[in-house]
């Protein structure tokens, strides 16, 4: 009779507790593997320590915490020894209304918040028989002249 059943069994298509097994073991290697892939992935995904971003802080009233490996560009002292940054000071791009510029090495500065612009000309003015010299010089007023713009807090990944 156990020969009978073992022949249904085969015939039905059945596996064995020794089959299933190995089917299990296949199975749980391949989703191991998956999940190695997508958590190699998802490493993948997170920028790179140093990278500055924008953070809309304010979009919510009480957004949550930044987590442990960002910190705000407000010019403080990295005091994390878990992070290359430890005992650097991370720049200060909330706090002096700098904004971001594309360069080949990061850290440069410039510009100025105003400006103006010197004159200085001669012009002759002639009325009739007569002819006048003027000379004009002086200065335009200071200007500050800032796009349309919306403001962000500047934050840096520092692990």
């Amino acid at each position: 009779m156990e020969q009978n059943a073992e022949e249904i069994r085969r015939l039905l298509g059945v596996p064995t507790a020794g089959e299933v097994a190995l089917q299990f073991t296949a199975m749980s290697v391949s989703l191991a593997r998956e999940l190695v892939a997508l958590t190699q992935s998802i490493a993948l995904a997170q920028p790179p320590v140093g990278t500055i971003i924008a953070w809309h802080k304010t979009l919510i009233p009480n957004p949550a915490p930044l987590s442990d490996h960002w910190r705000e560009c407000n010019g403080q002292t990295v005091n994390d020894t878990a992070s290359p940054f430890h005992g650097l000071t991370l720049p200060s791009l909330n706090t002096t209304n700098l904004f971001l510029r594309g360069a080949t090495a990061s850290g440069g500065t410039g510009g100025t918040a105003s400006h103006n612009h010197g004159y200085n000309a001669t012009t002759d003015v002639t009325a009739g028989t007569d002819t006048s010299v003027v000379h004009p010089s002086g200065s335009t007023t200071t200007e500050n002249h800032l796009p349309p713009y919306f403001e962000v807090v500047w934050v840096i990944r520092i692990k």
